[in-house]
């Protein structure tokens, strides 16, 4: 067990050397994912028969803006449809515009005014899918597949993510790490200390919270509220025509708030896929 509570091949090795850097990376975990996602949802609709429909929809949780909706349905030719209803694209004309430009520049057609379609056989369901999930990336900027429901006519929604379960020993009260700040909880600034070097995932985090999404939204909350004031921040320090480091600084911590809000968000629908891993186990707070 190394001093700061964990076990020292939990997190690669007792050394805590930096050659894990590339595996721990956030964006090739959010890759991952992505591939992982599309390879599932490719399998999904070559094991549809006519009239079968499926169908992913970002989800309902957040509730500002248009949300992504695809569905897939079988033709009586056996071909493979994908469907997006114009109304879940932004309601802003403008924006409406450039989304329906970006789907028909992505292959999709115009169908009737009030959709666009995409159109495959059977052997081009690997494009229909990768298409697809271009589309929620890209018109709706959907972060990570954790934020997406996906529902059949034969069987429910199953969850997406496959996440490791082994718990990892998180720091208690006797432990020597301390807030730094008196606005954050002790279990949040610990977490932002292990990851200075930008090399913590959602799976780890939620890991050391134990899967507790009460902990976690509390953590994001703390986190969009930080992320509020330093938008300020930098606001005002422009209008103020303030020096250039003080600009930077302002915004440095606003993307730091931002990338740390995303990580936060990919925890909870994690945790809330998993559930507790222990219950009797100690809790960062």
């Amino acid at each position: 067990m190394s001093d700061n509570g964990f076990d020292s091949h939990s997190e690669g090795g007792s050394d805590g050397g930096s050659d894990h850097g590339a595996d721990l990376d956030v964006d090739a975990m959010i890759d991952d994912a992505w591939l992982a996602f599309t390879a599932d949802l490719g399998r999904r609709l070559a094991a549809m028969d006519i009239g079968d429909e499926v169908e992913v929809a970002q989800s309902r949780e957040f509730p500002e803006g248009p949300h992504g909706v695809i569905r897939f349905v079988v033709t009586p030719s056996g071909r493979v449809r994908a469907m997006i209803d114009s109304s879940d694209l932004h309601t802003t004309p403008e924006y409406h515009r450039e989304q329906a430009g970006d789907l028909l520049h992505g292959g999709w057609r115009q169908s009737g005014g009030t959709a666009f379609v995409h159109e495959v056989g059977r052997t081009g369901i690997p494009l229909l899918a990768t298409v697809a999930v271009r589309a929620l990336r890209d018109i709706w900027e959907v972060i990570h597949p954790a934020f997406l429901e996906i529902a059949t006519d034969a069987m429910p929604a199953e969850p997406v993510i496959e996440v490791d379960t082994t718990p990892v020993e998180a720091p208690t009260d006797a432990d020597e790490h301390v807030c730094e700040s008196d606005s954050l909880p002790a279990g949040m600034q610990y977490i932002i200390d292990l990851d200075k070097e930008n090399c913590l995932m959602p799976t780890t985090i939620a890991r050391l919270c134990r899967y507790d999404v009460g902990v976690l939204t509390g953590y994001l909350e703390v986190c969009e509220r930080e992320l509020r004031e330093w938008r300020v921040n930098a606001r005002t320090v422009r209008a103020q025509g303030a020096e250039r480091e003080d600009i930077e600084l302002c915004d440095g911590e606003a993307a730091f708030w931002r990338r740390f809000a995303t990580l936060l968000r990919v925890a909870v629908r994690i945790a809330e896929q998993t559930g507790s891993a222990d219950q009797g186990s100690p809790v960062l707070k």
